[in-house]
């Protein structure tokens, strides 16, 4: 009896990886099955984001700076 519970012991220490090692092959079989960017699509991505984020930033100063002067203007009328 304390063999068999040696054994289920042992058993269960190995499970973990036993998954995990099968984790890791789905995942490289995920991998491959996926369709990666060409580098020139991954240029044209990079510049469209870096672009967006660029626009985006003049917007939110612009903006930051009216609703500023506009404190500024009303804090003063305040005095």
């Amino acid at each position: 009896m304390a063999d068999n519970l040696e054994i289920l012991g042992a058993e269960e220490k190995s499970a973990p990886k036993r998954k995990s090692g099968q984790f890791l092959r789905e995942v490289m079989a995920e991998l491959k099955k996926t369709t990666w960017l060409t580098k020139n699509e991954l240029i044209k991505s990079t510049a469209t984001v870096l672009l967006t984020i660029i626009v985006v930033s003049i917007i939110l100063f612009v903006y930051d700076y009216v609703a500023a002067r506009l404190m500024e203007q009303l804090l003063n009328m305040v005095k």
